[in-house]
C-alpha cells in the first residue's frame, strides 16, 4: 500500500515526529510504501505550507481562537477565513492523495489537539473528497491541555466539538494510553486502540565515539563532573523546574562527598560538579521562559540550554550539530519530570540509553508505564505552583529524590542492574517488534 503519515512537522526532535519516525520504519518492513505530509520541507514529505504552526497566519488564528478575539470584524468573518484556509488545505491534499496514488493516511494529532482549526477541518471532510483509507493517530487531544479549555467564539467551540477529531468518518482511531482511550468513548464514543509509544531496542547502543567525544568539552563540562540530561522540549507541563531544583540538591550532597567514587570508577573531588543540560526546543511562553532561567540562576546551578547544538540528525557542517542520542551519550543520569505526557517517548529513549531516570508519575505512567514494571527514582504524583506561575514540590521528596540518584550515581552494581533490568523491560513489552505485530493485527484490517 502507498501509505502517507500526516502531521505538522515531520524529522524533528518532538514526541509525535519521533514516534512517526518509528511508524514508517515498521510499515515500511511490512512491504509498504510510506511517506510524509507535512509543512515540513524535504525528500520524504510531500509539503503544504499552510500547515505550518510557525507561521504569522497561524499565530493570528491561534490567538484569536483560544487567547483573545481581537483581530476579526466578527465571528463570522473569523470562521470564513477558517474555512477558506481549510479549503486551500483541502485541495493541496486532494493533489498529493491523486498524484502519489495514496491508499491511507494517517493522521497524526490533526484531528484531536486543535491546534490548527483549518487542518482539522480540511482532513474532517476529506472522506466526501476521496475515497481513502483513513486511521487517526491521537498523541494529544484537546481537552488534555489548558490552553485549549477557553474558546472564544461558539464557532471555534462547536470545531473542538465536531471535528476533533471527526464524528462522521469511517475511519480508523489510535491512542497511546489507557485514559485517553477511554476518554476517547466517553466524550466521542468512539473507539480507539491503544498503541504505546515503541523504540528500536534492536539498534546499535549509543556510545562515546570520535564524533560526540568533545561534546562535554564544547559545552563547558569536566569528564569527572556529573551531567543530569532533560531530554524533553522546553514548555510548562515538561516542569523542568523539578530538574532544576534535583540539581540544586545533588550539588549539595556532591559538595560534601570528597573522596567517594562514581559509579564509573570516577572520584568524587573538591571540583566535581553537577551539570544539568536541557536539549529540546524552546516552546515555552517567553516570559515563563525568563522566570525558568531566572530560578535557575537563584539555585545557583550549572545550567545549559543547547537546543542549538541538536539536530534530527548529525551534521558535521557548517556548524557541528550533534543528534539528540549523542546527548545521552554524555550523561549520568536522565531527568524526566514532565506532569502531563500522553506517553513518554523520552522516558523510553533513557531506558534503551541505560541511564537511571529520575521521573514524576504523571496520570499515563501510573496507568500505562509504570505498571510493566520499570525500576524508577521517583518525584511522586503531587505538586503545587509557586506564585511565579513555576511548578513546586514539596521539599522531603526532592530531597529524597536527590539521595536515591547519588546512591545510586555511588554504587557500581546497583547502578548497572538498574539500567539492564529496565532495558530488558522495554526491549520486551516496548519494542519495534510489539509496534509491527499491534498495527498488523489492526491498522490494516478494514473489513468492518
Amino acid at each position: 500500500m502507498n501509505i502517507a503519515l500526516m502531521h505538522y512537522r515531520v524529522l524533528e526532535t518532538d514526541g509525535v515526529s519521533l514516534e512517526m519516525e518509528k511508524w514508517k520504519t515498521v510499515l515500511e518492513s511490512l512491504g509498504h510504501h510510506v511517506s510524509y505530509i507535512a509543512a515540513s520541507e524535504n525528500e520524504l514529505t510531500h509539503t503544504i505550507d499552510a500547515l505550518n504552526i510557525r507561521s504569522e497566519k497561524h499565530k493570528k488564528l491561534f490567538h484569536n481562537a483560544y487567547v483573545s478575539f481581537d483581530d476579526y470584524a466578527s465571528e463570522d468573518d473569523f470562521m470564513q477565513v477558517i474555512q477558506d484556509e481549510a479549503n486551500f488545505i483541502s485541495k493541496a491534499l486532494c493533489d498529493i492523495i491523486d498524484n502519489a496514488n495514496l491508499d491511507m493516511l494517517i493522521i497524526n494529532n490533526i484531528g484531536s489537539l486543535g491546534l490548527h482549526l483549518p487542518a482539522g477541518v480540511a482532513v474532517a471532510n476529506l472522506h466526501k473528497k476521496r475515497t481513502i483509507k483513513i486511521a487517526y493517530h491521537h498523541h494529544d487531544f484537546y481537552w488534555e491541555r489548558a490552553r485549549y479549555h477557553h474558546p472564544t467564539t461558539e464557532g471555534v467551540k462547536n470545531l473542538l466539538k465536531t471535528v476533533f477529531p471527526p464524528l462522521e468518518q469511517s475511519a480508523k482511531h489510535f491512542v497511546i494510553n489507557k485514559i485517553a482511550q477511554t476518554a476517547l468513548f466517553e466524550r466521542k464514543g468512539l473507539k480507539a486502540t491503544v498503541v504505546p509509544n515503541v523504540f528500536d531496542f534492536s539498534q546499535d547502543p549509543w556510545v562515546v565515539d570520535d564524533y560526540n567525544r568533545d561534546m562535554r568539552a564544547r559545552i563547558g563540562i569536566s569528564d569527572d563532573d556529573i551531567v543530569l540530561l532533560q531530554a524533553t522540549r522546553i514548555e510548562d507541563r515538561k516542569a523542568i523546574e523539578f530538574a532544576v531544583d534535583l540539581t540544586a540538591y545533588l550539588s549539595a550532597l556532591v559538595d560534601n562527598a570528597e573522596g567517594d567514587t562514581l559509579y564509573n570508577g570516577k572520584p568524587i573531588t573538591k571540583d566535581t560538579t553537577v551539570h544539568l543540560v536541557i536539549a529540546g526546543m524552546p516552546e515555552m511562553d517567553p516570559k515563563r521562559h525568563e522566570t525558568l532561567v531566572n530560578h535557575c540562576k537563584a539555585q545557583n546551578i550549572h545550567v545549559h540550554f543547547i537546543n542549538d547544538m541538536i539536530g534530527a540528525s548529525r551534521q558535521a557542517s557548517p556548524n557541528k550539530i550533534y543528534s539528540l542520542w549523542d546527548a545521552y551519550t554524555m550523561c549520568d543520569a536522565v531527568t524526566y519530570p514532565s506532569i502531563l505526557e500522553g506517553w513518554g517517548n523520552q522516558f523510553i529513549e533513557a531506558i534503551f540509553a541505560k541511564k537511571p531516570v529520575v521521573a514524576f508519575e504523571y496520570p499515563v505512567f501510573k496507568t500505562d508505564i509504570s505498571p510493566l514494571g520499570f525500576k524508577v527514582i521517583s518525584l511522586g504524583d503531587s505538586y503545587k505552583t509557586r506564585p511565579n506561575g513555576l511548578y513546586h514540590l514539596d521539599e522531603n521528596i526532592i530531597n529524597h529524590a536527590a539521595q536515591t540518584l547519588f546512591k545510586v550515581l555511588r554504587n557500581h552494581p546497583q547502578y548497572h542492574e538498574m539500567v539492564a533490568y529496565n532495558a530488558q523491560i522495554g526491549k520486551r513489552s516496548l519494542s519495534y517488534n510489539t509496534l509491527s505485530k499491534l498495527l498488523s493485527d489492526t491498522l490494516f484490517d478494514w473489513s468492518w
